[in-house]
């Protein structure tokens, strides 16, 4: 009977230590920007333009202008030093100035102008590259999803995207969590893509991002394109 019972204290102890690691894995992803702070990411995409592979580089810097008491905030973005790359010859791309969006507290965006917001499918395409924080406490393996409306002023397209947690990994110096995104349009030619965010576990600003995209009218293309694209941050 001693026996017995000490073997249910082991059993207890062992399920409590799992329920404690359990625990343990539960992720609040809540970004909270700072006014000036500036992240800085390497690009690389590579495209395939009617059978044409094109090769774009470059630099982004994204600096936070404005946060508000209702978690809304401002962030302006820019390139740097892009360059085009096709049939072996290597261009420099012009400045095409900065570009402002307004996100509310989960990261769903409400506004973008700027030089970028003049193309009738940067709507389209922000929606895709958009990362929409969940509205609760998440553990590896967890999902949640954004569903986009249609709307003919701003250009967008009605959408669906879904999120999930896929894990924890390293990446240089950051402690970063995994989160895998399937987005994909409605409609009879959607454009889609599938990719991962990799957000620092520190205040989830993004570390990574790596995407694949299907059928996406880029700015530019003479029509819909594929693309892998990749940002890494550089400081």
């Amino acid at each position: 009977m001693k026996t017995q019972t000490r073997l249910l204290g082991v059993a207890a102890a062992l399920l409590a230590l799992g329920a404690m690691a359990f625990g343990a894995m539960e992720f609040t992803i809540k970004r909270t920007p700072k006014e000036g702070e500036v992240i800085k990411y390497k690009l690389k995409a590579e495209l395939d333009l009617s059978g044409t592979s094109v090769t774009v580089t470059g630099n982004v810097i994204e600096k936070t202008l404005k946060v508000e008491a209702d978690g809304k905030y401002t962030i302006e973005s820019s390139q740097s030093d892009s360059k085009v790359t096709f049939g072996g010859q290597e261009m420099p791309v012009p400045d095409q100035g900065a570009d402002v969006s307004v996100y509310n507290a989960l990261g769903e965006l409400l506004e973008t102008r700027g030089p970028g917001a003049e193309n009738p499918n940067a709507r389209r395409i922000s929606n895709m590259n958009e990362f929409v924080q969940p509205a609760k406490a998440v553990n590896v393996g967890d999902t949640w999803s954004k569903e986009i409306k249609a709307d003919e002023k701003t250009g967008a397209v009605a959408a669906s995207a879904t999120y999930k947690v896929e894990g924890e990994e390293k990446i240089g110096a950051f402690d970063v969590l995994k989160i895998s995104v399937n987005f994909k349009e409605t409609g009879s030619d959607p454009a889609t893509l599938e990719g991962s965010f990799f957000l620092n576990k520190a205040d989830w600003t993004m570390v990574k991002f790596v995407g694949a995209y299907k059928n996406t009218p880029f700015p530019g293309a003479p029509g819909p394109a594929n693309a892998t694209f990749e940002l890494n941050r550089s400081e």
